[in-house]
């Protein structure tokens, strides 16, 4: 029977802290309201400056691939396309194999 006992009164005393704990932890949090700590503020972040043009941007690219000669061969070429935001479009040729026509670069 001794054993019971004490078994409710560390629960009484466990439960003791406890509610001191929370206490504590209420009554610090409605003094702040009136003792004023110091407190971190967010600031704004810096504006950005926007001193000149902005550059391009790509806004569209592909590729297209061609094959030369007979049907089913090794000789190809690709063409890959960018278009960019100002209009401008560039275009590039890959050629594979033996055979490659002259570009007009």
């Amino acid at each position: 029977m001794l054993g019971a006992r004490e078994d409710s009164t560390m629960k009484n005393a466990g439960m003791a802290g406890a509610v001191a704990l929370v206490g504590v932890g209420l009554i610090t949090i409605g003094l702040g309201n009136f003792v004023k700590a110091p407190q971190a503020m967010a600031a704004p972040a810096a504006a950005v400056s926007e001193a000149g043009p902005e550059e391009p941007q790509i806004v569209w690219y592909g590729i297209s691939q061609n094959s030369l000669g007979e049907p089913g061969g090794s000789d190809s070429y690709s063409m890959l396309y960018r278009a960019w935001s100002d209009g401008r479009v560039e275009a590039k040729k890959i050629c594979t194999g033996r055979y490659c026509p002259p570009t007009n670069d």
